[in-house]
């Protein structure tokens, strides 16, 4: 058996794909991301989805198309964030995302509203990007994704080990892939120079 913390995880209502997989815990999602943050979308360019079509609407006649045009082409999304809370990966009050306006490759941010952000750092441009099957969403009120966060990254002189057992033997787990079932009642023994635990 091992260990494992799987990152499977839903994005917002309004970027629900029928190709994102089952909900994982909000943990793993924090675990698999390089940026974590609660933050204020203060400038979007397009400003919404709405925008966007209204912007691209004129070059999908083929009249207006450029020479170069892909029909396969996503319109992106430029989004700074003014900072409200910085969990991980955070280092100034503003960070910058540029996603695909795609619901299961990218997300659609609306100027002006406040979003607890998931992203990672794309290998082929260096820019940070979130995905609609992440658990990236808009925050209105209470919400329990934002409070798992914040007990996580609370100052605490106690260690947090997460994950569970399970028999599946490959060698990577990847993130988009059903994970098989935890194995149930497995019995843990946690070691240190100064104690031993032991759980179920």
């Amino acid at each position: 058996m091992r260990l494992a913390c799987l990152a499977l995880a839903l994005g917002s209502l309004h970027a629900l794909s029928a190709m994102c997989p089952p909900p994982g815990p909000t943990l793993c999602r924090v675990a698999r991301s390089e940026v974590v943050f609660l933050g204020r979308a203060v400038e979007a360019y397009p400003h919404s989805q709405k925008h966007a079509a209204k912007i691209w609407r004129p070059r999908l006649t083929r009249k207006n198309r450029p020479a170069n045009w892909n029909d396969n082409f996503i319109p992106s999304q430029t989004t700074r964030f003014e900072v409200l809370e910085g969990f991980r990966g955070v280092s100034s009050k503003y960070v910058v995302l540029h996603t695909k306006m795609e619901s299961h490759i990218g997300y659609i941010f609306e100027q002006g509203a406040t979003y607890l952000v998931f992203a990672y750092r794309d290998e082929s441009n260096g820019v940070l990007d979130t995905s609609g099957c992440g658990r990236t969403q808009p925050i209105t009120g209470d919400n329990p994704d934002l409070t798992t966060i914040r007990q996580i990254f609370a100052e605490t002189k106690r260690g947090r080990l997460y994950g569970y057992a399970t028999t599946d033997r490959t060698q990577f787990l990847f993130e988009f892939e059903r994970p098989v079932e935890p194995v149930p009642n497995v019995r843990l023994t946690l070691t240190s120079p100064t104690l031993t635990l032991e759980r179920t």
